[in-house]
């Protein structure tokens, strides 16, 4: 979603969206979705496995920054989700 919907459409249930620069959503929404496949397509195709825990060790760093983030915005209702998906 962060990647192609407008950010009018994702500020309502990401409010955050609307507060940081488009071009970086975007690069979110791209490294979310590149580090979904980097964890699931080395296993499942078995080329290169070794590199699905680096994959996922990449999107661990990822949601511990969203944490942060979140948590110094003072929405901590989102940074405990966040979390517990690491």
């Amino acid at each position: 979603m962060k990647s192609t919907q407008p950010i009018a459409e994702l500020a309502p249930n990401m409010p955050w969206t609307a507060v940081i620069p488009p071009a970086l959503v975007r690069v979110i929404g791209v490294s979310e979705f590149l580090g979904g496949l980097g964890v699931v397509l080395p296993s499942a195709s078995r080329i290169r496995p070794v590199l699905t825990p680096l994959a996922a060790r990449g999107l661990l760093s990822i949601m511990v920054l969203v944490a942060g983030f979140h948590i110094v915005r003072g929405e901590a209702g989102p940074a405990v989700p966040t979390l517990g998906n690491s």
